[in-house]
């Protein structure tokens, strides 16, 4: 159901190195943050891309109503990726909508 991608032997080193070492939270958290924008969904790192999506929404709710346009925009792409994904899963693969 869900491609997944298994980690390569850099990235299974790195992990093996880093827990041998005994390294503490702050790595960890240092991991979270992305270096840019663009490699934290090239490389498809789910907690970085969580972390931004986090950063988006304090950045826009914290101007208060100079944010709404803005928010408003945002509500209306989430009804339109709603509707599209309903509309998706309605629908069976074999069957084209009536």
């Amino acid at each position: 159901m869900y491609a997944t991608c298994p980690p390569g032997p850099a990235s299974a080193a790195t992990s093996a190195q880093s827990l041998s070492a005994g390294s503490g939270g702050a790595d960890f958290l240092a991991g979270i943050v992305p270096t840019s924008i663009v490699t934290a969904f090239t490389e498809l790192d789910v907690l970085q891309i969580v972390f931004l999506g986090v950063v988006l929404g304090a950045a826009a709710i914290a101007p208060g109503d100079k944010a709404e346009p803005f928010l408003a925009f945002s509500r209306s792409v989430l009804d339109l990726v709603q509707k599209a994904l309903w509309w998706s899963s309605a629908w069976p693969p074999s069957a084209p909508p009536a």
